[in-house]
């Protein structure tokens, strides 16, 4: 992703053409979901010792929670760059 932005940069394109046309680039598309999914584990664990050390047995709630309101926004706005896909050409 970075070599493609110093790529655009050298070309001559400014930071804001570079930006708008990021969004449309598939391996950038495929670089911010493995982003999301990577801070999604580690926010989980970090969140998940500290519910640990705090609630004990009752810190298991929040996982299931979590997951109850990743499948509705799921539902609604998917990460699947393949569900996208089949989204646009509908």
């Amino acid at each position: 992703m970075l070599f493609w932005a110093r790529d655009e940069w050298s070309n001559g394109s400014d930071v804001r053409d570079i930006l708008r046309r990021s969004n449309r680039h598939s391996a950038i598309l495929d670089a911010q979901l493995r982003l999301a999914i990577w801070f999604s584990y580690t926010s989980g664990s970090v969140v998940g010792t500290v519910a640990n050390s705090l609630w004990k047995v009752d810190a298991l709630y929040m996982p299931g929670v979590a997951l109850l309101f990743a499948a509705v926004v799921g539902q609604f706005r998917p990460l699947s760059l393949e569900e996208k896909k089949e989204q646009v050409q509908r």
